[in-house]
């Protein structure tokens, strides 16, 4: 009877293990399957040369965000709504770098841990969103506008 309990058991882990395998596979397959059309519908509206990057950002709209090199061999952020929303094209050089917000995050705010730095957009305007822990131990998203200005807004967690 000991032995049909193991049996049972370990068949149950078993299903739960392959669930959780096909649900984060699934997601997974999706997930590239959504970046992969980001991408080819971006080539097909702006007749890329290339694209050298893709990534989603979900802040009050989704939207994908697709760094790519244009036919003049410009490198150009393009980011494209997910459903309703406006497109909006901004060359690289228009506004600051990934190592340029990293260093603005570490001079002015001082994290304890840097979490993540990615293109987004926020009430229309294209921006960098900072995540990282503060020094009180916070989740915290900071978002500087693309160009560097001024930061849009900031949400502790």
């Amino acid at each position: 009877m000991k032995k049909l309990g193991v049996i049972i058991a370990a068949a149950i882990l078993a299903a739960v293990i392959w669930e959780t395998w096909s649900l984060y596979d699934g997601i997974q397959t999706k997930r590239e399957r959504e970046l992969t059309k980001a991408s080819q519908t971006a080539m097909n509206q702006y007749h890329l040369k290339q694209v050298l990057e893709v990534s989603y950002y979900h802040g009050s709209h989704a939207y994908h965000v697709v760094k790519a090199v244009n036919q003049k061999g410009k490198k150009i952020y393009i980011w494209l709504p997910e459903g309703k929303g406006k497109t909006i094209t901004k060359q690289v050089k228009e506004g600051w770098t990934k190592a340029r917000v990293k260093q603005y995050t570490r001079d002015q705010l001082h994290p304890k841990k840097l979490i993540a730095i990615r293109p987004g957009i926020e009430l229309n305007t294209p921006v960098w969103e900072v995540v990282f822990i503060d020094q009180k131990n916070r989740y915290t998203f900071f978002y500087l506008r693309f160009d560097g200005e001024n930061w849009v807004k900031k949400i502790h967690l």
